[in-house]
């Protein structure tokens, strides 16, 4: 099985208790903030530069980028999967609020 099974049961195939499924959402979610900031301090670099002649710094720093936004990408539709595999669990288990928020 792929990566997008995870979630339903762990590496014996014994099903996943909903609070590990849980956990493994908010982590995806940890990472997916983490990656946003690092490319948001990323942007910053390349402002500063702008205005200066180091091309090769500024084409490094936009390709770093690059590959920091295809990182949140596929973190988030990770996350989206997964959380498209929990809706019984937030109406059973009444999650907190934030964990309906995709942001």
């Amino acid at each position: 099985a792929g990566n997008g099974d995870r979630l339903s049961s762990d590496d014996h195939g014994r099903p996943r208790t909903k609070s590990e499924q849980y956990m493994e959402v908010m982590e995806l979610k940890e990472q997916i903030k983490k990656l946003k900031q690092e490319n948001i301090k990323k942007d910053r670099e390349l402002e500063a530069l702008m205005g200066s002649t180091q091309t090769k710094t500024i084409k490094d720093l936009k390709k770093q980028n690059q590959e920091l936004k295809v990182k949140v990408f596929t973190l988030q539709s990770q996350w989206k999967r997964s959380y498209a595999k929990l809706p019984n669990l937030v109406i059973n288990d009444k999650l907190p609020e934030t964990y309906m928020r995709s942001d």
